[in-house]
């Protein structure tokens, strides 16, 4: 008996706490960004994204060859190129 008080007490005491407006009041609201810092960030992701895009597309065109077959082959395997 005496735990289902306590249980009834503390969820009516969170449940008051945790209304929308005590969560309103508790999150910061969010902030605009000027037209420079979305410029700066446009010009960031394409200086360190698109090389990383650029080497995944080149080994995979490198990989998708079968065995032995043309320059390149299946990952984690050497492939020896004789040039005569």
């Amino acid at each position: 008996m005496k735990r289902r008080m306590i249980a009834l007490s503390l969820s009516l005491l969170l449940g008051v706490a945790l209304t929308p407006a005590a969560i309103a009041q508790s999150t910061p609201q969010p902030t605009l960004i000027t037209e420079q810092e979305v410029q700066a960030i446009r010009v960031d992701a394409y200086l360190y994204l698109y090389s990383l895009f650029t080497m995944n597309l080149t080994r995979k065109q490198l990989t998708n060859v079968e065995p032995g077959k043309g320059l390149g082959g299946p990952m984690n395997m050497f492939q020896n190129i004789d040039w005569q």
